[in-house]
């Protein structure tokens, strides 16, 4: 039996224009020549996952053309470590990633080399080494449990500080949160019964409310706050994302309210934990001009938002992050 793994449907985007305005038929796409998309948002001490496509003409915006086979090259620090020719599916899906044997480490750069029907884009990204969490802050506003034949489902939320010291350079950060849950999963025949089942663990996100700033991008200290989306530990999670503009070489404290439910076996097993992603820039620019351009669709009285993007010859982004987590017990 095989077990669902949740993985971020990494964004398609859309391929803009700019300079000049000109009379079209937007119906006539003969003279569409589609550009290849590599996006591959990857973490520290992780496979190296690579989604290929070919991007759209305007007309047909939500089509995704997924590449499968391509010759993908990935090097470390300019060191060729793996070559990749076939992309697998995974699951319902229907997302196709290509996956290195290699995993990421932190300090070292990494480029992907793509060559599909003669055309060929590449891409760098960095990942930077880990900020480490100083201490964590939890509290319980609520906290209740509920026994189903043989597991416990516990539910409830509270306060999360999170403090680390920024060192003194430009850092960019995210947080989220996480708990394994435990569940039966089934498998069935053509008439609906039951044949087989297991019970397999899984991550589930933790919702994080910021309790510092408004959801605007902004606040007065240009201290900049954005939404993203992170594949990691197998499942995605939407995220906030940080610059340290306002606090650069401080001791900083990110403050939440966070809901969870978690299903566990024993209550002993029952664990949150929180991670402290350190961002690389290319990663964070990405997601900040994203943001931009979703806050300016549909409003025709600003200005066009051009997406960030690093990779060579074609579109999208290649970028790293490093992280740090926090295990909490929930019963101690």
């Amino acid at each position: 039996m095989n077990t669902n793994k949740k993985i971020i449907i990494l964004l398609s985007l859309i391929l803009f224009f700019s300079a000049c305005y000109k009379d079209v038929d937007i119906y006539d796409t003969r003279d569409f020549q589609p550009m290849l998309v590599i996006n591959a948002l990857n973490i520290s001490d992780s496979s190296v996952y690579i989604n290929l496509s070919r991007s759209a003409p305007p007309t047909l915006l939500t089509a995704s053309d997924f590449i499968t086979e391509a010759r993908v090259k990935l090097y470390e620090d300019g060191k060729l470590i793996e070559e990749m020719t076939k992309a697998n599916f995974f699951n319902h899906l229907d997302v196709p990633f290509f996956v290195s044997r290699s995993k990421t480490s932190p300090g070292h750069t990494y480029t992907i080399e793509t060559e599909f029907k003669g055309k060929k884009v590449s891409g760098n990204f960095y990942i930077p080494q880990p900020v480490k969490i100083k201490d964590i802050k939890i509290s319980f506003d609520q906290l209740d449990t509920d026994r189903y034949n043989t597991t416990y489902l516990i539910y409830g939320g509270g306060r999360l500080e999170i403090i680390f010291q920024d060192p003194d350079t430009a850092n960019y950060y995210t947080v989220f949160g996480f708990t394994n849950n435990w569940a039966y999963w089934y498998d069935y025949d053509d008439a609906g019964n039951v044949q087989d089942s297991v019970l397999i663990k899984y991550p589930n996100n933790i919702l994080l409310i910021d309790q510092q700033y408004h959801d605007n991008i902004y606040d007065e200290h240009r201290e900049i706050k954005i939404k993203l989306p992170i594949f990691s530990f197998g499942q995605m999670f939407w995220a906030n994302a940080y610059s340290d503009l306002s606090f650069n070489g401080q001791q900083k404290i990110f403050i939440y309210n966070f809901g969870f439910d978690i299903t566990v076996q024993d209550l002993d097993s029952a664990y949150l934990y929180f991670v402290l992603g350190t961002l690389n820039e290319d990663y964070y620019k990405f997601y900040l001009t994203y943001n931009e351009y979703n806050d300016a669709v549909g409003n025709p009285f600003l200005e066009p938002v051009n997406v960030y993007s690093n990779v060579k010859n074609g579109l999208s982004i290649v970028a790293g992050m490093s992280i740090d987590v926090a295990r909490v017990k929930i019963f101690k």
